[in-house]
Formats: structure tokens, sequence, C-alpha cells
């Protein structure tokens, strides 16, 4: 989903075919984590507690949250304020792709 996402504000801003190649470039410098059932198990927690505490998630957002928790690593975002109610959430901002 991550994935997709930057492709998707590559493509919705016009990157020309350098500026998307140097993105592919530093996607090499991350892990992209696969999901199975205890990723969404680890979903459908993180949608119910920040819906209880009243900060709901988007689907999305909890879906990139969920494989993070599961995998027990960061998160890696420049949208942090989209996580920051996801609880045991380490997030890190590696900063914007030039």
């Amino acid at each position: 989903m991550t994935v997709a996402q930057l492709y998707y504000g590559a493509y919705k801003r016009d990157w020309g075919p350098n500026r998307i190649a140097r993105l592919e470039n530093a996607m090499k410098n991350y892990v992209v984590l696969p999901y199975d059932r205890l990723v969404c198990q680890q979903w459908a927690r993180i949608r119910k507690q920040c819906e209880d505490a009243g900060h709901p998630i988007e689907t999305l957002d909890a879906w990139i949250a969920a494989c993070a928790l599961q995998h027990d690593c960061a998160l890696a975002t420049n949208n942090s304020r989209h996580f920051q109610y996801v609880q045991n959430l380490e997030l890190i901002s590696p900063g914007l792709i030039p």
C-alpha cells in the first residue's frame, strides 16, 4: 500500500521519468512487508482502537500501520499525523524525495 501511495503521489504531481527513477532507487532502501491473516487482525484492532479513542484512521493508513506493528518495525512516513494515535507504533520521517 505504501509503494502504491508513493507512485500515486508521483503521478498526481506529474513527476517525470527521471524523478520517478530516483523514487524507485530510494525505495530500494526500505523493506516492503507482506500481509497475512495476522496483519488483517492487527488492522482490525487498530481501526477499532482509533475509533474508540475518537480519532478514526483511514483504511489504507491502518493497513500500513498494521504491517509495521505485526512485523515489529518502525514505519517510515512523511505523514506522521496520520498515524499519531496508533498505539505502540514507532514512526520515523526519512524526508521527502527530491
